[in-house]
């Protein structure tokens, strides 16, 4: 299975359970709603990597005449957003952010939430942002970034040196503040922030079980390396415990990066 196919199947398997356990993804739409122009008459709206639909939700309350396009690489993603009962300005769409089905200059406003760090080539992802945005008009999306999940990635290359195996990529090489300016460059008036949250857990299966539910364990854990090795496995996670175990609880870090500008 290749990394689209991946992708697909993972966040696909989570959408039904997605909205039990994604507070951290709807604190971060929360943030991005409060940052929204909302004196501005966006017309055309598009929300890449929907999810089950939150920030449409607010997306449609905040601009009740704008048409708003949705669109998710997951279609079990889109399956459950899609069925919300809602007001009829919304097209779903499964589609991938990478290649999106859009004529160029089409949108006043491009948005998205915590979508962008899972695509296999963000750059292009940013490019295709770049098209279908009309002249002046704006983005704003969120990221995980830098150090986002360093923990768990940490431990496991601790658990390959204890063992004296080869360390492999576990985590994905989330952007930090100034690769994602320089992906931006093509844009006007860029600004990143980023905002940081450390989340605890009763033990490191809690934080694994976590990733799973909400679709990125796939890409956090190599089959080969990970998850599907006993020892290693058993290893990381009693490094993690010795040395990011506070308070009963062991702890995870987000960095989590919040973009805006225009074009």
């Amino acid at each position: 299975m290749n990394f689209k196919q991946w992708t697909k199947a993972s966040f696909s398997k989570s959408a039904p359970n997605y909205d039990n356990v994604a507070e951290l993804q709807f604190k971060v739409a929360d943030i991005l709603g409060s940052m929204m122009d909302k004196s501005k008459r966006a017309l055309k709206i598009l929300d890449t990597g929907t999810g089950t639909g939150y920030l449409v939700n607010k997306l449609e309350r905040m601009f009740p005449t704008a048409k708003i396009y949705a669109i998710d690489i997951a279609s079990g993603m889109i399956k459950i957003s899609s069925a919300k009962k809602r007001i009829n300005r919304t097209s779903f769409v499964q589609a991938d952010a990478e290649f999106l089905p859009y004529k160029n200059n089409m949108f006043d406003l491009l948005i998205s939430n915590s979508a962008y760090q899972w695509m296999e080539n963000c750059p292009r992802g940013i490019n295709e942002l770049h098209r279908v945005i009309k002249p002046e008009g704006k983005f704003l999306f969120s990221m995980f970034g830098g150090k986002t999940l360093c923990e768990l990635g940490n431990s496991f290359i601790e658990a390959h040196n204890i063992l004296g195996t080869q360390p492999s990529s576990h985590c994905l090489d989330f952007v930090n503040e100034e690769k994602l300016v320089n992906l931006l460059n093509k844009f006007k008036a860029v600004r990143v922030q980023k905002i940081t949250e450390r989340i605890y857990y009763d033990s490191v299966m809690n934080l694994l079980t976590y990733l799973r539910s909400i679709g990125s364990h796939n890409h956090l854990c190599s089959s080969n390396n990970g998850l599907g090795n006993r020892r290693l496995m058993d290893k990381m996670k009693k490094v993690y415990i010795e040395k990011y175990f506070m308070d009963n609880k062991i702890f995870a870090t987000y960095d989590i990066l919040i973009a805006q500008g225009q074009k």
